[in-house]
């Protein structure tokens, strides 16, 4: 049997889940931290006393994801004013290694998703059609 076990903060946010104590398992922890707001800013893993790698978030004023980073590896997103995701940006060790772009038609519904990867190559994903007519 897995046993997990919780903490809580006093705005019941959770700070960790771990399996201590679980037989034949290592014993992993996911810790969690929080801005004044409530969006995760980081999160940690440590497996047998052993610290993992940590992923970091930041957030613009709106309380939108803008960076989501692990190791050398980050992930920028980008907004239109009615905060859907435009574009999403891959980098390793500083360099860009996909970029995904999202289009919307006139209302705000989703109508293209192109990627690119570092080498310029850009393929559509999804293209969308409603009422009989390409947008």
């Amino acid at each position: 049997m897995i046993a997990v076990q919780y903490t809580y903060d006093l705005d019941g946010r959770m700070l960790s889940v771990s399996n201590e104590g679980t037989a034949n398992l290592p014993t992993t922890i996911m810790s969690y931290s929080y801005d004044n707001v409530g969006n995760v800013l980081s999160m940690t893993d440590t497996i047998n006393g052993s610290l993992g790698i940590a992923t970091t978030r930041e957030y613009d004023a709106l309380n939108r994801l803008t960076v989501n980073a692990q190791g050398y590896k980050q992930v920028i997103y980008a907004y239109n004013a009615i905060s859907q995701v435009i574009s999403k940006y891959l980098y390793s060790v500083n360099n860009l290694v996909a970029e995904t772009n999202h289009t919307y038609d006139n209302l705000n519904r989703l109508t293209n998703i192109t990627h690119s990867n570092g080498t310029g190559a850009i393929q559509t994903l999804l293209k969308l059609v409603f009422l009989g007519l390409s947008v």
